[in-house]
């Protein structure tokens, strides 16, 4: 038996006979206890001005306005307002303060100072879980939608040490809501570090009546005997209809080449498994080796539509995604069973007066079926499944056969090269990305010619995937290319300097931290007073991508961890929103969005503002992965782009996201904009990590990419 901290053995002594917790902690709050009349109303209002400036205090990022009253207040709502902030704020001024909170009676509290202190973990992991830990036999139940429990499972399985999984998988053997909170915690492990043989089979053990418990299964690739029995106890656990046999199929699909015949019955059985469990099944297909390209084969025509008008309008639905999914899943020269079906789906016809909604999809099927038969990008196939001839989906497919092989010779290059100037930004960007990773094309004068073409781009996607790709390859900033004819190319030393010298927008955080990786990776000197200066941002992403590139330029004392509170809290503070409603006129049906802004009530309001005012009328849907998510509000449709204003600074809590759930998407920590994201199954590895925004109804899983908002109706009750 593996040795353990003594407190973890009286923590799980203590456990055994303490389901809920009994006794109040020491040092606890008080409780608070109202007069009547006149003398109860002036407290009241000193609270709410309170907890008004707790939560400016939050969004400047200023943990020195937060006090030792504040961690004390006889009012539970000051305090939760404290915790709150101080868990959002994170960094090493709070830790004390949230761990005397951890010491409170009331649910939210006690969750969110969890929360906080898994978050500030690193450096200080055997201290932090034993803190937890002495927490733990007498934590207070859960109360609505706050759950001690689930807040400190997961912030031990953040802190991921062997005496974190211990006191996890102590859990597992409990009650039920316990063990279910200690295997999400113990996914959070799983990330980290393999967990050790006996946790594994304590999970397997609990997942014949626990679906969470094949979570931490689902992170992995798993091995061996621990993969044979995960796929015995996930095959079982599919007869059960669930909103967690998802957590099986996730598992099956990284337990080895025997779970291709299961993976493969999920897929093809839409009566018996919803869509995004199809989908699920078609991405673990392609985990499983050469099995899973067999039953992706010999799943293709089972999953292709019909040849009738009637089979066509059934793209605009759910059973999209898993063909989808399936057909991106399968390899180049994919197996003999699937040939046929491939050519019927380049060869599907389009109707000149279908919808537009039908018509993108069908372009989508032929360009990925397409891509699968072709041998280059030339082929006749590949160069017509797009009736544009300078369409994004054939240009998105002649790109991913080019950058099979080397590309070498002067014609790829001209196909590269065309690429990365094509008038589509996500093509422009997946090409760069295709630049930085095939270092087989040198240095050529044209190819530096057209990165520091990009890197003068008027879009900040396109500069940000030029700076990645020089982050990747830096000799393209040192290369002295001399061309025989014509002028030498231009300095991309000097462009990306020009590139970093420019006024981004606030919420351009992606292209600056791009640029600043650059300059470190390239060693470029004459960027240190600009990447020093950002180096004492308020913004989190901007001062960790500093630091790593002065680090790069020979600083190897920089730490950009002094962080100076922002000037101002989010303007957003001023008009908080109420409950607010959107409804979204789609290319796919009627969509709902349901705001919550007592849980973030900065980007809750930021959403409205920006739903009245318009913006997102029009915008197409720029991100759909089948079954996982949806993601939109970026105007230039490469998921890059925002609405030009401050960042939001993220307002994540200790609650489960859940399927529906909508949160703000991020480029690292503090940079949300206008875009956000709706799950369209249960993925616990998001819970915490993305500030949510409420929740979502009607068919989203019908959503594919390129489809458009034509409309946001915004009704504030």
């Amino acid at each position: 038996m593996r040795q353990v901290a003594p407190w973890l053995l009286v923590v799980t002594g203590a456990l055994a006979g303490c389901e809920r917790g009994g006794s109040a902690s020491a040092g606890a709050p008080a409780s608070s206890s109202a007069g009547a009349g006149a003398s109860a109303r002036a407290p009241a209002l000193e609270g709410a001005a309170r907890v008004d400036a707790l939560r400016s205090a939050e969004s400047r990022r200023d943990p020195a306005a937060i006090t030792d009253a504040d961690v004390a207040s006889p009012s539970p709502v000051v305090r939760r307002a404290a915790a709150r902030a101080l868990a959002r704020i994170g960094g090493e001024d709070g830790r004390a303060r949230l761990v005397r909170l951890l010491a409170d009676e009331d649910a939210e509290v006690v969750a969110f100072a969890a929360y906080g202190i898994g978050w500030t973990c690193r450096g200080h992991e055997d201290e932090s879980v034993a803190t937890l830990a002495s927490r733990v036999p007498s934590l207070p139940a859960a109360k609505g939608a706050w759950d001690p429990w689930l807040a400190v499972a997961r912030a031990v399985g953040r802190c991921g040490t062997k005496d974190a999984e211990a006191l996890l998988a102590s859990w597992l053997d409990g009650p039920r809501e316990r063990a279910r909170v200690a295997a999400l915690g113990l996914s959070d492990t799983a990330t980290r570090r393999p967990l050790a043989g006996e946790t594994a089979v304590a999970l397997t053990r609990a997942a014949t009546e626990l679906p969470e418990a094949l979570v931490p299964f689902g992170r992995a690739d798993q091995e061996g005997a621990v993969a044979a029995r995960i796929r015995e106890v996930a095959i079982k656990r599919l007869a059960i209809a669930d909103d967690g046999r998802i957590f099986a199929i996730r598992a099956l699909g990284r337990s080895g080449e025997g779970a291709a015949d299961e993976l493969k019955k999920v897929l093809t059985t839409p009566a018996q498994f919803k869509d995004a469990e199809r989908a699920e099944a078609a991405r673990g297909l392609g985990r499983v080796g050469d099995a899973g390209q067999r039953a992706l084969a010999e799943s293709l025509e089972a999953l292709a539509p019909g040849k009738d008008r009637l089979a066509m309008t059934s793209l605009v639905g759910p059973s999209f995604g898993p063909l989808v999914v399936a057909l991106d899943a399968l390899k180049p020269g994919a197996p003999r069973a699937a040939a046929a079906t491939l050519a019927d789906l380049v060869k599907m016809p389009i109707d000149s007066a279908a919808p537009a909604s039908i018509s993108r999809r069908i372009v989508r099927l032929r360009c990925l079926a397409a891509r699968l038969l072709a041998a280059s990008p030339e082929d006749a196939p590949l160069a017509a499944c797009d009736p544009d001839p300078a369409g994004e989906e054939g240009e998105l497919a002649r790109l991913s056969v080019l950058a099979r092989k080397p590309i070498e010779g002067p014609k790829k290059r001209a196909q590269l090269r065309a690429l990365v100037t094509s008038k589509h930004a996500r093509v422009r960007s997946a090409a760069l990305d295709v630049v930085g990773a095939h270092r087989e094309q040198g240095e050529g004068a044209a190819l530096v010619a057209l990165v520091a073409l990009s890197l003068a781009s008027e879009h900040a996607g396109t500069v940000a995937a030029a700076a990645q790709a020089i982050a990747t390859r830096p000799e393209l900033c040192t290369a002295s290319v001399r061309p025989a004819k014509g002028p030498p190319p231009p300095d991309v030393a000097a462009a990306v300097l020009a590139a970093l010298a420019r006024a981004w927008g606030p919420d351009d955080s992606e292209t600056v931290s791009a640029l600043v990786d650059a300059a470190g990776a390239a060693h470029l000197a004459g960027a240190r007073p600009t990447i020093s200066a950002l180096c004492k941002s308020p913004a989190p992403t901007l001062r960790a991508h500093a630091s790593r590139a002065l680090e790069l330029l020979g600083d190897r004392d920089a730490k950009c961890v002094a962080a100076p509170p922002y000037p101002a809290p989010s303007v957003e503070l001023a008009h908080v929103a109420s409950a607010t409603r959107l409804v979204l006129d789609t290319d796919a049906g009627e969509l709902v969005l349901v705001l919550d802004a007592a849980l973030a009530p900065v980007a809750a309001t930021r959403i409205a503002d920006l739903a009245r005012a318009g913006f997102y009328d029009g915008m197409a849907v720029h991100r759909v992965v089948p079954g996982f998510v949806v993601q939109f509000g970026d105007r230039a449709g490469d998921g890059t782009g925002g609405a030009g204003k401050d960042p939001l600074r993220c307002e994540t809590s200790p609650r489960e996201l859940g399927d529906r759930g909508l949160g703000v998407a991020l480029a690292g920590r503090d940079t949300g904009s206008s875009q956000f994201f709706v799950t369209l199954s249960r993925s616990p590895h998001l819970d915490g990590e993305y500030t949510m925004l409420g929740t979502a109804t009607g068919d989203w899983a019908s959503v594919t990419e390129g489809d458009v908002i034509r409309k946001v109706t915004v009704d504030s009750k």
